[in-house]
């Protein structure tokens, strides 16, 4: 063989190489920035609903129901979608922060949409369940974690439109919502354990303790043996690595919450008027709600009486005193002025 032609060859193919390597550099960079694009342009969290049209505001006020609707929309519409918590493959798969927050705000959902279906929609428990409340309650509990066959967005979609079809419906008055004082006591009683679960999820990740008694067991005779000593302890220390995931979790519950409340507010009036009771109510949204959404540089989990902050356990009083203002608004309910 001509030596000279081996030398090209051998150049060709070794340039060949070069190429090959520099192509996959450039590939493997562009999915970096791309990477870091989506993880920036998905790490987000949402905002209280702002005022609403003065026309929408009026439609709403004339028929009950349509705040409380309108909110579990806003839920889905500005802290739901694009839904996080199945990704397989895209960046966002890498944040955790973002899918725990919506985490939270679709316990929220379920919640809302339960008593909707259950309660707020029937007159009586022996009334027909609406078809579409009924959907939306469906869609709703489906895993949030299945990516396809179909995925869960795709059915949290189709219950987000069953709850458009509804609020159809009931602007026409061809649907029912009932704004009584029990249906609000259930309303706010259902709220309630949910925030409970969020709380505990706070209280276990409080540093200094590693067992305690389980809520469920608290106040009970057979909690304790005959020396006094609690029976049912249980393991509820929380890994550092996952008190951030606690804490979004419990925010996204809050800002369902918040969101709930204020619809509350304006389809519950009468009802918080006629039992002197709209202050209290106010004041669990004013006084502990609006402050629930504080995002920390990292999420600390000090110490009591340390230089550090303890984001959980000041999240957890802000729901702990929701809930107890939501027990006194349920009592206040009990009670008919004369």
């Amino acid at each position: 063989m001509d030596p000279t032609s081996a030398g090209a060859t051998f150049h060709a193919s070794h340039h060949k190489g070069d190429t090959g390597r520099n192509l996959i550099i450039v590939v493997v960079a562009a999915a970096a920035v791309f990477c870091a694009f989506e993880m920036v342009r998905n790490y987000s969290f949402p905002h209280f609903a702002v005022r609403k049209d003065p026309v929408v505001a009026a439609e709403e006020a004339k028929t009950p129901g349509l705040a409380y609707v309108d909110a579990l929309l806003y839920i889905y519409d500005e802290g739901m979608m694009p839904w996080l918590p199945n990704d397989k493959l895209w960046p966002s798969v890498l944040l955790d922060n973002p899918q725990n927050f919506q985490l939270g705000e679709l316990e929220a959902m379920r919640y809302g949409v339960q008593v909707l279906r259950n309660n707020l929609t029937r007159l009586r428990t022996t009334d027909l369940i609406d078809p579409d409340i009924d959907e939306a309650y469906t869609r709703f509990s489906n895993p949030p974690t299945d990516w396809m066959f179909p995925s869960s967005e795709a059915r949290f979609k189709a219950g987000a439109d069953a709850l458009r079809r509804y609020r159809a419906k009931l602007a026409a008055g061809q649907a029912h919502f009932y704004p009584r004082a029990d249906n609000l006591m259930e309303t706010l009683s259902q709220f309630n354990s949910l925030l409970g679960g969020a709380n505990t999820r706070l209280y276990n990740c409080v540093g200094n303790f590693t067992t305690r008694i389980s809520e469920e067991m608290q106040g009970e005779s057979r909690a304790t043996g005959t020396d006094g000593e609690p029976k049912h302890l249980m393991q509820a220390e929380v890994p550092w690595s996952k008190i951030d995931d606690q804490f979004y979790f419990a925010q996204g519950v809050a800002f369902g919450y918040h969101e709930i409340m204020v619809s509350v507010l304006q389809d519950f009036a009468g009802v918080l008027l006629e039992r002197n009771a709209t202050a209290l109510a106010h004041s669990i949204v004013r006084d502990f709600l609006d402050y629930s959404q504080f995002e920390p540089l990292y999420v600390a989990n000090g110490s009591f009486g340390s230089m550090w902050a303890n984001h959980p356990y000041q999240l957890l009083g802000l729901l702990s005193q929701s809930r107890e203002r939501a027990r006194s608004l349920n009592s206040m309910l009990t009670v008919t002025r004369e």
